[in-house]
């Protein structure tokens, strides 16, 4: 009798230690898939990336700034048309701060910005304020990296195919992310240069006026 009980009891031992070896080695193996990394697709990284600081600050660009159905007949405004542009539409030039860039209006800007500067296709092209913005940071085109750079008094240069003019800088302001009061039109002469600038809620704003 006491033969069986001691096997019994030996068989519930043998049952137990099984038993606890199974959970802990399920418990483990559970651990390590949570640890071990999921295949993730390089594009799938890629774009969940952090955008730069200095991408993007014109998406958010009101389309009706000012339309250029509204522009006929009105003195300080010029159309593409009338600018007769084919790809680039005219040249930058600052030479306080050693600039000479292309600038484009595609329709998209960061693919202009790309390759040059980007103009704000709201402003005018030659006559009134034309409006451009450039990247600002370490990549090969942040053509308004030096932008901070420039002066009140400061010359610069525009050249299309309806001539060339020199303008004089006269304002610098940081303003906000979202203040397009400088991109509207004038009776004077004048460029309106947009940057980023290291708080994300703010841009740099450079006027030149054709004296």
């Amino acid at each position: 009798m006491k033969s069986i009980k001691f096997r019994l009891q030996l068989v519930l031992l043998v049952l137990a230690i099984s038993l606890a070896t199974a959970v802990s080695f399920l418990t483990i193996q559970g651990q390590m898939q949570k640890a071990e990394p999921q295949n993730t697709d390089i594009a799938t990284l890629t774009s969940a990336a952090p955008q730069d600081l200095f991408v993007n600050f014109t998406e958010n660009r009101p389309e009706d700034v000012w339309a250029e159905d509204t522009a006929e007949g009105y003195h300080g405004f010029t159309t593409r048309a009338q600018l007769g542009a084919k790809d680039s539409i005219g040249v930058l030039e600052i030479e306080s701060i050693g600039l000479s860039v292309n600038a484009y209006d595609s329709g998209d800007d960061m693919a202009d910005m790309k390759k040059g500067i980007a103009h704000f296709q709201t402003t005018s092209y030659w006559d009134g304020n034309i409006g451009f913005a450039g990247h600002n940071g370490g990549a090969s085109y942040s053509y308004f990296g030096d932008l901070h750079k420039v002066k009140i008094g400061d010359t610069i240069t525009y050249t299309t195919e309806l001539g060339a003019r020199t303008y004089t800088v006269t304002d610098i302001w940081t303003i906000s992310d979202d203040d397009w009061s400088h991109l509207e039109r004038t009776d004077d002469n004048r460029l309106t240069l947009i940057t980023c600038v290291a708080d994300p809620d703010k841009r740099l704003c450079v006027q030149a006026v054709d004296k």
